[in-house]
Formats: C-alpha cells, sequence, structure tokens
C-alpha cells in the first residue's frame, strides 16, 4: 500500500496526457489529441465486466490544479461532467490525480443513476490511479 506523500508526490509530478496515454495503453488503444469543449477525453468499447463488453467515455484530470477536485475543476464552465453524461455509452469513468470531493461523486452519481438511463460509473482519485499505475508496470 502506497504512502500519502508516495502517491502524491508521483501523482503531482505526472501530467494528464502520461496518465491519459498509460490508461489507453492498458487498453490496448490510440489516444488523440484533446481539444476545449470536448464530450470526453477518451471513449473506448473495449471495457469488460462481468464477461460483458461495455462502452466508456473518460475523463482525465491531472496536476495542474493540485488538490482536491470540485466541481469548479470540471471544465471552464464547471460543466464537463454534464457533457461527458450526453455521451452514450455504459459507464462514465473520471479520474483525478488528487482527492475527488463529494460534490463531484454526487453530480456524477446523480447523472448516471437515472431510471430511464441507468448508467455504470466510476470514479478514480490519485491513490487509485498510482496503483493501478503500479500493479502494471506504468510508474515510468
Amino acid at each position: 500500500m502506497p504512502t500519502i506523500e508516495e502517491w502524491s508526490e508521483h501523482m503531482k509530478a505526472t501530467p494528464e496526457k502520461v496518465i491519459k496515454v498509460a490508461f489507453c495503453s492498458l487498453l490496448l488503444e490510440l489516444t488523440e489529441n484533446d481539444w476545449g469543449g470536448e464530450q470526453y477525453d477518451h471513449f473506448s468499447a473495449s471495457v469488460t465486466t462481468a464477461s460483458k463488453p461495455r462502452s466508456a467515455a473518460f475523463i482525465f484530470k491531472g496536476p495542474s490544479a493540485w488538490g482536491e477536485m470540485k466541481p469548479k475543476h470540471l471544465g471552464k464552465n464547471g460543466d464537463q461532467i454534464y457533457r461527458l453524461q450526453q455521451s452514450n455509452v455504459d459507464i462514465l469513468v473520471l479520474q483525478h490525480c488528487h482527492h475527488i470531493g463529494e460534490a463531484v461523486w454526487e453530480t456524477l452519481a446523480s447523472f448516471a443513476i437515472r431510471l430511464w438511463r441507468p448508467r455504470h460509473y466510476c470514479l478514480i482519485d490519485g491513490k487509485d490511479t498510482y496503483r493501478i499505475l503500479i500493479a502494471y508496470g506504468l510508474t515510468g
């Protein structure tokens, strides 16, 4: 189990692009360049849960705004989760290099858990990102 100092030091020094490339490599997929106003940072049809193929849309957030993620960190207008949920995917994934605040958790959950279109969602904070990178030998 990594210490707070270990994971936070590593994640603070790791650019968002490196995390995106690492996750895409785990999915055996290529990355595309980001641009402002996009619905998501990465789309994948290669995610499997419960032995079923699923589609997923990812948001990756690097250390540019180091600290706990709040809704204000999600796009210029704080609407990145709203844009993410507009995609027609099975799983909504939000990754951040630090802690993810409760307001962000609740916002993503409220968009994912709807009676007319229930979906899975996944939040991966800095500590868990670091553990994934270590498990797959991607800490560079």
